[in-house]
């Protein structure tokens, strides 16, 4: 039976493209300072190697979408559409998927790239750490006999995993139950294409070498992954035809201040972490970008049996704590007109509901009640006074947003004798820490890796968590029959308990708002696709 991919992202958008005209005191509107072929991108921090089956953070993963081929891709619209595969078929037991791949596709070194990469891609993904490959749970967690192999097993072993090249352009992938999105899934770089003898095993500082073939539109000029990251066109690639631009150069500017002034100063053409005041310093011009998008914003809760602060395991401080919070006056301080919106359940807007044009949280409702009143009385029944107060640290890495965030939630939550106290980090040892399960309450934001919300629930399950922070059999239930089920509308009533159970009755972690991205971008550049995830795909960038 022959599917063709329908739209998996039907819902209208919480926030609306933006692009305005008009110019206003107080900023500078700027135009890219000629081509010369280059494009140059201010990135917010250190990446890690640009392996793509460890490239589970935003900054690295820039990086690795334009070096690493997938078979699907993302586009703006919400679409999943071909990319290195033309087409797929499914089984009538929806067991069997079957991607068919372009012909005649290249590595970067002019050498055949044919389905067995993808295959032993897939496998040397898996095999990695789960603490490297976080993103190996859509490995593990689909394909026959995946659990078997999520921690450093090499690739010889994997003889019954579910995929096979069956010649050089046919994939097979053969899952344990039914997934209708599977598809959306293999546009993560976990199932993109690994060389054999250069993409080691159990291993990524390989990736530092420009040498290394790659399969995707832009390859490595030159890397020093704390100041700088050279990309060159890979005139290999499939469709090195429609690819104009010939180099993108990412600079790593940590501060935002740094960022605008370097766009200011036209050291860059594209800023993409600042300050939310450019917000209303650049509103009515050109360089101003805000695409809508689908990312939740929330106090991940440390509620393991590890955690060095127990009251965390007490589901009714919890709810107190989310009581405690006022989202739309936490929405208000950070002073940046409808870009943060308060969310009052853990999936955010925008992911498609039980029905055709329909959403899942407006399915779904408010989940989250505000209460000072009742959460003070739910501290003071535990023993927690304002001499005798709750204390909690709270880590987070220093930005302006981060910040802001942080500060009200201190003030706040005082309010219900709580005494938080604050922690930063530099961005790239906060994302560890916080991936090592290093904190008792810290700062996160999650964006769909594939439009479906399942990618949202998947997160809490216990055994697809690289450090466990939170467990649940309840819970795990629930999601785990979602998944299993055949049945639409059973599936997303399930999906919704599962949800209305992990916010509302266990309070396992505090969303807070919802919100998309915003940039600076100089005015005549185009090309670039700005997906619902809030990532920008850099692939097809026009200059001027």
């Amino acid at each position: 039976m022959n599917k063709v991919l329908k739209s998996v992202l039907t819902a209208t958008m919480v926030l609306g493209l933006a692009a305005c005209s008009s110019g206003t005191s107080g900023s500078t509107a700027t135009t890219s300072s000629g081509n010369d072929g280059v494009f140059r991108v201010a990135m917010e921090g250190e990446s890690n190697y640009p392996d793509p089956a460890i490239a589970s953070d935003s900054i690295t993963g820039s990086v690795t979408q334009l070096t690493a081929s997938t078979l699907y891709r993302l586009t703006s619209s919400g679409e999943m559409e071909p990319a290195a595969a033309t087409g797929y078929d499914v089984s009538d037991d929806g067991l069997t998927y079957t991607f068919h791949l372009r012909d005649g596709m290249k590595w970067s070194d002019g050498s055949d790239l044919t389905a067995k990469d993808f295959e032993y891609g897939v496998k040397r993904s898996l095999g990695m750490s789960v603490a490297d490959a976080g993103f190996n749970i859509y490995i593990s967690g689909y394909l026959k006999n995946g659990t078997k192999y999520n921690e450093k097993n090499s690739v010889a072993d994997m003889t019954d995993l579910g995929v096979k090249a069956t010649d050089d352009t046919t994939l097979v992938f053969t899952l344990e139950q039914p997934c209708d999105y599977f598809p959306c899934l293999t546009s993560l770089g976990v199932f993109s294409p690994a060389k054999e003898g250069v993409y080691t095993e159990h291993e990524y500082t390989w990736a530092d070498d420009v040498d290394a073939p790659v399969s995707g539109p832009y390859k490595l000029k030159s890397i020093d992954r704390s100041t700088e990251v050279v990309l060159e066109k890979n005139d290999y690639w499939y469709d090195a035809d429609n690819v104009t631009t010939q180099e993108i150069d990412y600079k790593v500017i940590t501060d935002t201040s740094a960022q605008l002034m370097a766009y200011q100063n036209g050291e860059v053409d594209f800023a993409k972490s600042l300050d939310t005041s450019v917000i209303k310093q650049y509103e009515g011009q050109d360089d101003l970008v805000m695409p809508g998008g689908v990312i939740n914003y929330y106090v991940e809760l440390n509620t393991d049996d590890g955690t060095t602060n127990k009251a965390l395991q007490d589901k009714d401080i919890r709810k107190a704590l989310s009581e405690g919070v006022n989202r739309k006056e936490l929405c208000a301080a950070l002073d940046a007109g409808d870009l943060y919106v308060p969310l009052y359940g853990f999936v955010p807007k925008g992911l498609p509901g039980s029905t055709e044009g329909s959403d899942f949280r407006e399915e779904g409702g408010d989940l989250i009640t505000e209460d000072v009143d009742d959460a003070k009385k739910i501290m003071e029944s535990k023993g927690y006074t304002d001499d005798n107060p709750l204390e909690l640290e709270y880590y987070y890495n220093d930005t302006t947003v981060h910040s802001t965030v942080a500060q009200v939630l201190q003030q706040q939550l005082a309010k219900i004798h709580v005494k938080v106290t604050l922690k930063t980090g530099e961005i790239r040892t906060f994302f560890d820490d916080r991936t090592a399960g290093n904190f008792q309450a810290a700062r996160n934001a999650y964006s769909a890796d594939y439009m479906d919300v399942s990618n949202y629930m998947n997160l809490w399950l216990y055994d697809k968590q690289s450090t466990k922070v939170a467990g649940d059999t309840h819970y795990d239930e629930l999601v785990e029959q979602a998944e299993a089920s055949t049945d639409h509308d059973e599936r997303y009533k399930l999906l919704h308990e599962a949800e209305e159970y992990f916010i509302k009755d266990m309070n396992y972690n505090i969303p807070l708002f919802q919100y998309g991205s915003f940039y600076l971008l100089k005015k005549g550049i185009t090309g670039i696709e700005f997906t619902p995830q809030g990532s920008a795909d850099l692939t097809y960038v026009k200059l001027s």
